[in-house]
C-alpha cells in the first residue's frame, strides 16, 4: 500500500477511506470529520467547504464530484 495520500504528509498509509490510503492520524481524522458533516448536531455541523482534509484528498475519490472550494 502506498504512504498517506494528503498533501505533505510522508507517514506510512494505516488504512483506506474512499480508496485513498492515509496514515492513522488522517484516518482518524477524516472519521471525525465526516461524522461532523453528515451527523454533527446544528452548532457542531461542518459545512461542505469546511471539509479540509476532504479536499485534500478529493482528486485521488474517483466517485468525489468535482467542484472547487
Amino acid at each position: 500500500m502506498k504512504g498517506c495520500r494528503v498533501f505533505g504528509c510522508r507517514k506510512e498509509s494505516y488504512k483506506t477511506w474512499a480508496n485513498v490510503p492515509l496514515c492513522k492520524e488522517h484516518y482518524e481524522d477524516i472519521k471525525a470529520e465526516t461524522a461532523l458533516y453528515y451527523h454533527g448536531k446544528a452548532s457542531m455541523k461542518i459545512s461542505h467547504e469546511e471539509r479540509e482534509i476532504f479536499h485534500s484528498i478529493a482528486h485521488e475519490i474517483p466517485w468525489a464530484r468535482r467542484t472547487r472550494v
